[in-house]
């Protein structure tokens, strides 16, 4: 999941700006998302990055959970040539699916946010990357489980309406 999100911002450095709109604030976007989750709880300090590129700007947060032994990452981007970025990613993915013994990967629209599934099963994991408003990218990642389900729920817990 790292490697296709570094791949995304890549794309995103490289696709011109489709409008002059700011990204918002890191500590803007750590707002929306819950101090507790599901039983997991903030550990260490969340963080993020304000980033600014010519007239491209986005910013990235990070809130990292622990449950026992399971952990929980929820990652939010903003960025403003995401626009290009969702259509090439999210567009395309509409009725994707793959499964082998070691991973199964699918689009759905969990709510009504165009998402992409993701289940590592030697290694006990699950995520989810959500587009949202044509701008904004949510990854969530939880290592100890691979409840489909539940990084479903985490992504409905996280107020995105709150965002521009």
């Amino acid at each position: 999941m790292k490697k296709l999100l570094i791949i995304l911002l890549f794309c995103a450095t490289i696709v011109s700006a489709q409008d002059k709109v700011t990204a918002l604030p890191f500590a803007e976007l750590l707002k929306i998302i819950p101090s507790e989750i599901g039983g997991f709880s903030v550990v260490g300090e969340p963080d993020g990055v304000n980033m600014t590129m010519n007239e491209m700007s986005y910013s990235i947060a990070n809130k990292k959970f622990e449950k026992g032994e399971q952990s929980l990452v929820v990652t939010i981007n903003d960025f403003n040539a995401y626009e290009s970025m969702y259509q090439a990613s999210f567009g395309a993915a509409n009725g994707f699916a793959y499964e082998d013994s070691n991973t199964k990967t699918y689009f759905e629209t969990v709510g009504d946010i165009k998402s992409i599934i993701s289940v590592d099963k030697k290694g006990k994991k699950a995520s989810i990357m959500a587009g949202y408003k044509d701008r904004y990218l949510i990854v969530i990642e939880v290592t100890g489980t691979m409840s489909e389900d539940f990084v479903k729920s985490v992504l409905k817990k996280i107020n995105l309406n709150d965002l521009p």
